[in-house]
């Protein structure tokens, strides 16, 4: 069986389809990035009702969506554009027309990431459609 090539990605290809979560980490052995992927898993349910994906960059290993390993293009341009530098983790939430929402320095728990999705204008507009038409109160 023919080994399979990592998918080419960057992160404008979720752009109008998914929230990103991009992780930066120095090493899959990582103490914050193990944190943070055990949180993550706790709630997949609530992820893809959010349409959220996780982009790990790593800076030594493979990177990876959502586990999966992929070739990354612009890496160091990830970085700079989302200010970490090496050696630090950072977890950056990309809104789905591909702007920072929120940047963490530290694993963030499934419900904050939720709350701070939930809040924003474009989460609340695919809440109502959603729900018919009708105005989402929560």
């Amino acid at each position: 069986m023919p080994e399979e090539k990592p998918r080419q990605l960057s992160v404008e290809t979720f752009r109008n389809r998914n929230r990103v979560l991009v992780l930066f980490a120095t090493t899959q052995s990582d103490p914050d990035r193990l944190d943070q992927w055990e949180m993550l898993r706790s709630d997949p349910v609530g992820m893809a009702d959010r349409d959220l994906v996780v982009l790990e960059v790593l800076e030594k290993g493979t990177a990876t969506l959502d586990g999966v390993p992929i070739k990354l293009l612009g890496t160091s341009m990830l970085r700079e554009r989302f200010e970490c530098r090496k050696g630090e983790f950072r977890a950056v939430l990309v809104s789905k027309d591909g702007r920072s929402a929120q940047s963490f320095d530290h694993p963030i728990e499934p419900s904050q990431l939720f709350e701070a999705i939930d809040s924003t204008p474009q989460r609340r507009e695919e809440l109502k459609q959603r729900l018919g038409g009708e105005p989402y109160a929560g």
